[in-house]
């Protein structure tokens, strides 16, 4: 079954008289818009999609695990760094978050070029809005799996902390740059994009159709044969052409 939005390219298609030019009909391109041609890409397209989603909540997962923990000290409701805060800690947080995205994009994108490019309008949009999805779970999983907020913490271990105790805790995980979220669809939708330029299924060439008469002399009779002219021959002088 192929994709709906391949043009179709056949020669039985009626041609315009603008196309008449140039000695050939130019196929005229339909676009079959029915639910049974179009249902591949969208099934293709939920599927992609729910795939993301799942691999999101992956990538939150190692999210977690490769981003490093940032310590901190609370003193009257105030977070502070210690020593051992890391100086760059919230740009490496965001760096791995992007590496991991981009990382999934990119197999995502070959799952899919592999798997669906028949279905090529589908597949990139469920990779488009997937990845958007995927990010976003990814984002929402690796904050939920901790560190808690310090308020949270403050209040579960030290409900009556006096208000220049030191309280240490970790700072939650988070993004700084929330652009980063958009990473994973960009990887994605520009492999797809050379996956499909460089490798995908093509439209079949169009046909060149001759009309009646061309090639052949004209419209009127067939091409004269190699040495022949159309002056008259002298067999073909009449009497009264000659001299007395």
């Amino acid at each position: 079954m192929t994709s709906p939005w391949q043009f179709d390219r056949t020669s039985d298609a009626v041609p315009s008289p603008e196309q008449h030019a140039g000695g050939f009909a130019a196929p005229v391109r339909r676009l079959d818009l029915s639910w049974p041609a179009v249902r591949g890409d969208v099934v293709a397209g939920l599927i992609v999609l729910l795939v993301c989603a799942v691999v999101g909540v992956g990538a939150g997962a190692i999210w977690h695990a490769l981003a490093p923990d940032l310590p901190r000290v609370v003193v009257g409701h105030q977070a502070y760094s210690t020593a051992k805060t890391p100086t760059e800690g919230d740009i490496a947080r965001d760096g791995w978050f992007a590496v991991v995205g981009v990382v999934a994009g990119l197999l995502l994108a070959g799952l899919g070029f592999w798997k669906g490019r028949k279905y090529g309008i589908g597949v990139a949009f469920g990779l488009g809005l997937g990845g958007l999805l995927g990010s976003y779970v990814a984002y929402k999983v690796g904050g939920a799996l901790g560190p808690d907020h310090f308020w949270q913490a403050v209040d579960k271990a030290h409900p009556n902390a006096a208000p220049t105790e030191q309280i240490p805790f970790d700072e939650p995980l988070r993004i700084q740059a929330m652009g980063v979220l958009y990473l994973w669809p960009m990887a994605s939708m520009i492999v797809w994009a050379i996956l499909m330029a460089g490798f995908g299924p093509r439209d079949p060439a169009p046909k060149l159709l001759a009309w009646p008469g061309a090639g052949e002399g004209g419209p009127h009779g067939a091409t004269p044969a190699a040495g022949e002219s159309d002056a008259p021959s002298a067999d073909d002088a009449s009497p009264e052409g000659t001299g007395a």
